[in-house]
């Protein structure tokens, strides 16, 4: 199974257009004395997103900054360069040498959180924590300081004071509202990990530990949460989902579609039009020409 096609037919399954934005991150599970450890990449759709590009790692813990380059190999495969607006990454991801090869070799535009004791130069040559460059705020408060050195790269913090720490964004593109508004996708991926765990297929049942197969199996539930946020989509302009009180939609687009086909599948009274059923069909199908 070739895994860069796959994921190319999942980008245009998401008739995608524009700019888009990935999140990076790791999801594990344990079966047994076995560590199942996975390194992905998503497209931001919405509230949720869809893995393209994965390493089934050889360890637990963090990546490596060679395993994070070779991701971003994946990707660029799938998706040109020019197309990306953004990288979303969390904490575990700041290393020199990483955010060097993306942002500097790379020129990739990226917002990825820092931690608190993280320190960087001044124009000047001097260091400071980065607590120290945002003390004295009030909660609710943000502030950008844009002449900042960090791990030689040149780039801007933005600071949101929460109401028990603080939160540090740092972006080679993006400052203030723009920072914290573009780095919030980032939680998509953990909504992604959610539907193909607990919430969804649960992957974490598998007993398979051989790498191959688990990746074929990584790559088979890459393309049904695909599929299932395309056919909620598509139920959901025909038959929009419903708005709690709360101005909450009463089920995710992933959920939505997941549901729909299930009910297609197993219900021999689904009230579902089989014409609705075509669409989504004629959708995939279309996606997997375009590919060929």
């Amino acid at each position: 199974m070739c895994f860069i096609s796959l994921g190319k037919i999942i980008v245009k399954l998401l008739c995608l257009t524009g700019k888009i934005s990935l999140a990076i991150d790791r999801t594990s599970w344990q079966f047994g004395i076995k560590n199942l450890n996975f390194f992905v990449a998503t497209i931001v759709y919405g509230n949720i997103s869809i893995p393209i590009a994965w390493l089934l790692l050889d360890k637990k813990g963090n990546s490596s900054t060679n395993e994070r380059k070779k991701l971003i190999e994946q990707i660029l495969t799938i998706i040109p360069k020019e197309m990306i607006e953004l990288i979303l990454a969390d904490r575990e991801f700041v290393v020199e040498e990483w955010l060097q090869y993306m942002g500097g070799i790379q020129k990739l535009p990226f917002a990825i959180r820092l931690r608190r004791n993280e320190k960087v130069k001044h124009l000047n040559g001097g260091k400071m924590k980065l607590n120290k460059c945002f003390a004295d705020m009030q909660m609710g408060d943000t502030k950008t300081i844009e002449s900042k050195i960090y791990n030689g790269m040149a780039i801007k913090i933005t600071c949101l004071q929460l109401e028990r720490e603080q939160l540090f964004i740092a972006s080679n593109v993006l400052i203030g509202e723009c920072a914290l508004l573009a780095y919030k996708q980032r939680w998509s991926i953990e909504r992604s990990f959610l539907s193909l765990k607990s919430s969804g297929f649960n992957i974490e049942d598998t007993h398979i530990t051989d790498k191959k197969k688990l990746e074929k199996l990584f790559a088979i539930v890459s393309l049904s949460l695909a599929i299932c946020v395309v056919a909620g989509d598509i139920k959901n302009k025909i038959y929009p989902i419903k708005i709690k009180k709360h101005d909450r939609k009463l089920y995710s687009l992933f959920t939505y579609g997941f549901d729909w086909i299930k009910d297609y599948f197993y219900n021999s009274l689904s009230d579902t039009p089989a014409m609705l059923f075509l669409l989504l069909r004629k959708h995939i199908m279309h996606a997997f020409q375009l590919q060929q």
